[in-house]
């Protein structure tokens, strides 16, 4: 798999635990890993993962801005600050934080909605709501994405 794609909604058992779609676990497998980071998004109401590649890509993001300043710190502070590795249990489960569950209210269930070489983790309600939004936002403003050149 060369992309996290699709959404998938799958249930949370009493201790947090909680299945990653198939699909998911195959681009992390086909990446020779079995650990993902998750962190809060800090512009949703959502859990954010991705896998090694992403957070490197996310360091050196942020290690381009201006060093000390308050930008780089908030950037690096909500993301590689914030990212805690989970590793999957036989049955391809990760345990969600209870924190982080909280934070969004996670109860019974979560959608994973994939994002290319990241993915959000929603409660299943807020997550239509924020698909919902983004299909109004896309219709109202005409937004189009850009041609490609040819190389």
């Amino acid at each position: 798999m060369k992309r996290l794609a699709g959404s998938y909604e799958n249930k949370i058992d009493s201790k947090g635990r909680v299945s990653v779609p198939k699909p998911f676990r195959s681009y992390f497998d086909a990446q020779g890993s079995d650990l993902i980071y998750i962190f809060p998004s800090f512009q949703q109401p959502a859990i954010e993962g991705c896998g090694e590649g992403h957070l490197d890509r996310l360091q050196d993001r942020i290690d381009g801005l201006d060093m000390y300043s308050e930008t780089q710190a908030d950037f690096a502070l909500l993301t590689i600050g914030q990212a805690l590795p989970l590793s999957f249990d036989p049955e391809g489960r990760v345990t969600l934080p209870r924190d982080m569950r909280e934070a969004i209210g996670l109860t019974d269930s979560a959608m994973f909605v994939g994002q290319g070489d990241r993915f959000l983790i929603w409660e299943p309600s807020a997550g239509q709501a924020a698909r919902d939004a983004a299909i109004n936002r896309i219709r109202t403003n005409g937004a189009t994405l850009p041609q490609r050149s040819s190389s």
